[in-house]
């Protein structure tokens, strides 16, 4: 289900990008990138396509536990 990319978005997707140095992807439940800014963005080359590495990390992130505890 595609939700309004809400009108900040690409400013908060570049304030994260500039003050922590990461690529920033913006998603969709069903793995669709709906914003992204990464300049210089260099794919890993484990991987196809940059969709195959988000998907994976995607799905990482769905089977962490909502807090860790050591």
């Amino acid at each position: 289900m595609m939700f309004p990319v809400p009108s900040h978005l690409p400013y908060l997707c570049k304030l994260i990008h500039r003050s922590l140095g990461l690529p920033v992807f913006y998603m969709e439940q069903d793995d669709t990138t709906v914003y992204e800014f990464a300049p210089g963005f260099a794919l890993n080359p484990m991987y196809k396509s940059r969709n195959e590495l988000l998907h994976e990390l995607f799905l990482l992130g769905r089977e962490q536990p909502a807090a860790y505890h050591a």
